[in-house]
């Protein structure tokens, strides 16, 4: 059976960094692997944004499951 490994990363910003002691905002990314994968290649999905839907269910999309045969796919 396949073991996909899932971490969820969370990171505070400055909301702008001209003004570094301000608001910040949360970004969120989720880091999903194969076990046993976890040197391979990066491959970064700059997912969802205005008006548009992110991926939650990533077991759910085909490219996804693809993808993880070859890389550590970060969804940011």
């Amino acid at each position: 059976m396949i073991k996909y490994i899932e971490n969820e990363l969370t990171q505070h910003v400055p909301l702008d960094y001209s003004n570094a002691d301000e608001k910040t905002i949360a970004l969120f990314a989720r880091d999903i692997y194969l076990e046993g994968n976890e040197q391979a290649e990066l491959l970064f999905f700059f997912n969802g944004g205005p008006g548009l839907s992110c991926v939650r269910d990533w077991r759910n999309s085909a490219w996804i499951l693809e993808a993880l045969k070859k890389y550590r796919v970060i969804l940011l």
